[in-house]
């Protein structure tokens, strides 16, 4: 997407950064992480992706990698009431993640969305 204001970038980044922490907090948040393999089989993908999500969005912004990270976001809200978290730091850790990223991806949105109809 041409014109589109690069200020905002900051907040795929910052989307980026949750997805390293996110990979990161099973061993930074559970004691004995390898007792709970299905926390990382979680975090560490869903990390990953917000990564990969988080950065394609600042290098080439454009609206589908900023509904990915909000497919992500609301997973992260949503997995904590499965059957996958039985540790109450990761489930809140998930939850602040999950409404961290989708205010900065429907911030994004908005912001592409501001700069196409300006064009």
């Amino acid at each position: 997407m041409t014109g589109v204001p690069l200020k905002g970038m900051w907040k795929d980044w910052g989307n980026a950064g949750l997805g390293v922490w996110l990979a990161a907090s099973p061993w930074l948040l559970v004691p004995g992480v390898s007792a709970h393999p299905l926390i990382t089989y979680v975090c560490v993908p869903v990390g990953i992706l917000l990564v990969a999500g988080g950065a394609g969005a600042a290098s080439r912004p454009s609206g589908w990698t900023e509904r990915l990270v909000v497919l992500l976001g609301l997973w992260l809200l949503v997995s904590p009431g499965t059957w996958i978290h039985r540790v109450p730091a990761v489930s809140w850790d998930n939850i602040a993640i999950g409404l961290a990223v989708l205010t900065l991806a429907f911030w994004r949105l908005r912001d592409l969305v501001r700069a196409n109809r300006a064009r």
